[in-house]
């Protein structure tokens, strides 16, 4: 029989040619085997949606099944526990890569569960530990050598939020470190500490953030040095957060697009008042689309990434000052850059940079510039008319000469940095800078020293 599949011999919903279904009833041995095929898949689909079936599936797997409930709600708390697996462990572990059986799922719920009591002790005790030693009047100490030989996840679960629910208001921390106690999960008794305005996350295992918008004084939050591989929206909720800080993590690029950012997260997005973000040192190859409805971010942080391009939404960070692109992959600083009119602080450091475009003179209120480590052989004269500039560095490049506007017109130049360059002429217009220190080759003038720069 051919195989060749006609484009207008598609039967049924599941488009599957009909020369082909012919191709595999060819196997079978007579139209009996056909028949019994029929009811197999009947009787398959009877188990499928047999209430008594999953109830003891759900006990087999070690979760309390509720009377009365729905097939499809046991169906979504089974495999709730292998996307919570993905949280909790690297995709290499074998409860991962591992087929979706029952005892799989077992196995993956009781590794969970132990994860789940083992960081709930550890917070509840350096919650209890730093509030001590700041002077808080709490009741003895909980037991907490004898409550970690528990396997009885909500026992715990249920002690740590009582305790937390009768001593909310004793507990005197403003401050909380987590760093470096190996976390994968935060129990959400944590988010419940009414006068939290800075919490150390950072050196853990996370994975995912859960919605903590209940710690409403928040200014600072250190997620540096997890396992986060997109943007955590979830941050988005706490009005008062101020400094977020998520270097040394997994972001990258095809984790922050494949959601489309829906209309309500925008306005979300767009109200939140972070002011500085710190995202050096992930895997960068984009910004990702959240960061653009940012509007009020003040400072941002994206050293040591793969970026190479800016989208012009950048112009939508009208509040953004200070911009670090340094130890990229940039070639030129594009057009894009000058649509940001406020900016004081711009980092270009180790990149790849070999021309500036002429829009970098919108940057009227730039003050610190630092182009150093790169490949430029010239500098163009729109940069001289960057009159509020107080650091201009341009060490380590392939520059041949210098504009002498730049003495001329940049008379606020407090620090010029010439050093390791190609050039062979100092205009004299370098003089006009009376309180510049001017590093060049082999020399530094000093007119005017500043201790701050030494």
């Amino acid at each position: 029989m051919s195989l060749t599949v006609n484009n207008n011999s598609y039967l049924g919903k599941d488009g599957m040619p009909q020369e082909l279904k012919m191709y595999i009833f060819s196997f079978l041995k007579s139209l009996l085997d056909l028949f019994s095929a029929s009811q197999v898949s009947g009787e398959f689909f009877a188990l499928t949606n047999d209430q008594p079936l999953w109830s003891r599936i759900m006990t087999e797997i070690g979760i309390k099944s509720i009377p009365g409930e729905p097939i499809s709600e046991m169906k979504a708390r089974i495999k709730k526990i292998h996307e919570t697996a993905r949280h909790f462990f690297e995709p290499s572990d074998s409860i991962i890569s591992k087929s979706f059986t029952i005892e799989n799922t077992k196995e993956a719920l009781r590794r969970i569960n132990e994860i789940k009591i083992r960081d709930t002790l550890t917070v509840w005790q350096k919650i209890y530990d730093q509030a001590i030693l700041r002077g808080s009047t709490l009741p003895p100490k909980p037991t907490f050598d004898e409550l970690r030989k528990s396997t009885d996840k909500n026992a715990i679960k249920k002690a740590f939020a009582d305790w937390i629910d009768a001593n909310k208001d004793k507990i005197n921390l403003d401050s909380l470190s987590l760093s470096n106690e190996n976390l994968y999960y935060l129990p959400k008794p944590l988010f419940e500490l009414p006068n939290l305005r800075k919490l150390n996350l950072s050196s853990n295992k996370l994975r995912y953030i859960p919605k903590i918008r209940n710690l409403t004084l928040l200014r600072e939050l250190n997620l540096d040095s997890n396992k986060l591989e997109s943007f955590p929206r979830e941050v988005c909720g706490l009005e008062k957060l101020r400094y977020l800080k998520l270097s040394n993590n997994s972001l990258n690029l095809g984790n922050n697009r494949p959601a489309a950012i829906s209309e309500e997260e925008i306005r979300e997005l767009e109200s939140f008042r972070l002011e500085t973000l710190i995202l050096s040192n992930n895997n960068l190859t984009d910004i990702p689309e959240e960061i653009y409805h940012l509007k009020r971010l003040w400072s941002l942080n994206l050293y040591n990434n793969k970026l190479s391009s800016i989208s012009e939404n950048i112009r939508n960070l009208k509040n953004l000052c200070h911009l670090n692109l340094s130890n990229n992959e940039f070639a030129s600083i594009s057009k894009e850059i000058g649509s940001i009119k406020g900016l004081e602080g711009l980092y270009f450091s180790s990149n790849k940079l070999t021309s500036i475009s002429e829009d970098i003179r919108k940057l009227k209120w730039l003050k610190e510039l630092d182009l150093s480590d790169n490949k430029l052989t010239a500098i163009p004269e729109a940069m001289c008319d960057l009159e509020q500039l107080v650091v201009l560095d341009l060490h380590n490049n392939k520059l041949k000469y210098i504009p002498a506007m730049i003495g001329e017109r940049l008379k606020k130049l407090i620090r010029l940095d010439l050093k390791s360059n190609c050039i062979s002429y100092y205009p004299k217009s370098l003089d006009l800078l009376k309180e510049a220190k001017i590093k060049r080759d082999d020399t530094v003038f000093t007119r005017f020293y500043r201790s701050i720069f030494n």
